[in-house]
């Protein structure tokens, strides 16, 4: 399988579009990072090569369909589900491109800087940008991932990307169009966009980017942990601030339940539960961050009183597939099982007209009921006694 390499990424802005929006929850944490690296997730790797494929065929240069990227540590293997992710990424550039017939004001990857605003700590690399003088700048953004649905409204990312691609000319234009592309989103809608006018991102410019970049950039800058700033950050398994609020939250929230037994959860009150639910987020980064560190420092051959670092279940696999195949067969030996391909791997290997052939032969089963907040567009449900029964928390 052929093997491809990306070429070397420019120098990241500590406080880049990617993370201003944690940074305006949270100062503190771009000081805290600081000489800290920054180790890269297969997920975070998928998606950069998603982002390279995309650049290429929309600058229509040549590329792979196939092989293997070796992308920062991880091997991450051209497959037709992140083809198609990029072809409905594609689609709809294309259809921004149509409004617009030169496109000599069009960024694809393009640097763009706040320099011209005051902030030049600011600078970073937008997706796709198109410019139609004194009418709209169109930013887009390309998502690849499936965790977390990004939305476009008022996204300090997008925000910040539409400031840096207008330029000085940004007070100029009728309407600034901003959206998300992201193929893979479980819930909601593939394509999200928010139109709004330029006054609107100067007063946000104002008002709460440059007071938070020059904060964070102070040697006061505060420390204020959440569930969403927390979940990127590098430093969180250091943080003095969560570890405080952690611990604060666990001695407040679970002090007066020491004696109750023999099932705490049972006993509670509904307005306990309310109290405490909320918080559990913060708490499980913060357990996971605690986790992390205990397994680097382990890792890096450091002491850590009470416990060790150990091989986990062995696993064992062929040397050589083909003569293992070759040696089963001479002793009488089928050396492959048959398995039915499920759904989503078979709609993989077939094009968008052949799919519509199989979807009679394919039923939809809901979901494991999942507890989000008010705030989430899909509807409640009502679950039946005897199906409550059989319910499992993830």
């Amino acid at each position: 399988m052929t093997v491809h390499k990306l070429a070397a990424e420019a120098e990241h802005s500590p406080v880049g579009p990617s993370s201003i929006a944690d940074i305006i929850l949270c100062p503190g944490r771009v000081r805290l990072q600081d000489g800290m690296e920054d180790i890269t997730s297969f997920a975070a790797a998928e998606g950069t090569v998603a982002h390279t494929i995309g650049e290429l065929r929309l600058k229509e240069k040549e590329y792979p369909d196939s092989g293997i990227f070796e992308q920062d540590g991880h091997d991450i293997v051209i497959e037709k589900e992140m083809l198609d992710a990029v072809d409905i990424y594609i689609d709809h550039i294309n259809s921004i491109r149509s409004i617009q017939l030169k496109l000599k004001d069009e960024k694809i990857e393009g640097k763009v800087s706040l320099d011209h605003i005051g902030i030049p700590e600011i600078y970073g690399t937008v997706d796709y940008s198109l410019s139609i003088p004194f009418k709209t700048l169109y930013v887009r953004d390309y998502k690849h991932g499936t965790g977390i649905t990004v939305q476009a409204d008022h996204n300090p990312q997008l925000m910040a990307y539409a400031i840096g691609a207008a330029w000085e000319m940004l007070e100029t234009y009728e309407t600034i169009n901003m959206g998300i592309v992201q193929p893979r989103t479980r819930e909601g809608d593939k394509i999200k966009v928010w139109e709004t006018t330029p006054d609107v991102l100067i007063k946000w410019a104002e008002d709460v980017l440059k007071p938070a970049v020059q904060l964070a950039l102070s040697d006061n800058a505060p420390l204020n942990p959440g569930e969403k700033q927390c979940h990127w950050c590098r430093a969180k398994g250091i943080c003095p601030a969560l570890a405080k609020e952690a611990i604060k939250m666990a001695q407040s929230d679970f002090a007066d339940f020491a004696d109750i037994q023999p099932d705490p959860v049972d006993t509670l009150t509904i307005e306990q539960v309310e109290n405490i639910y909320p918080k559990l987020g913060l708490m499980k980064t913060f357990v996971k961050a605690i986790e992390e560190r205990v397994y680097s420092t382990l890792s890096a051959g450091q002491p850590f009183t009470g416990y060790k670092l150990v091989n986990g279940r062995r696993s064992r696999s062929w040397t050589d597939e083909v003569k293992a195949v070759t040696a089963l067969k001479k002793f009488g030996i089928d050396p492959y099982e048959l398995k039915t391909l499920s759904p989503a791997k078979a709609e993989k290997l077939l094009d968008k007209d052949t799919r519509k052939e199989i979807e009679a032969l394919i039923e939809t089963n809901e979901g494991k009921p999942t507890i989000v907040k008010e705030t989430d567009k899909r509807e409640a449900i009502s679950m039946a006694a005897e199906d409550f029964k059989n319910f499992k928390k993830d």
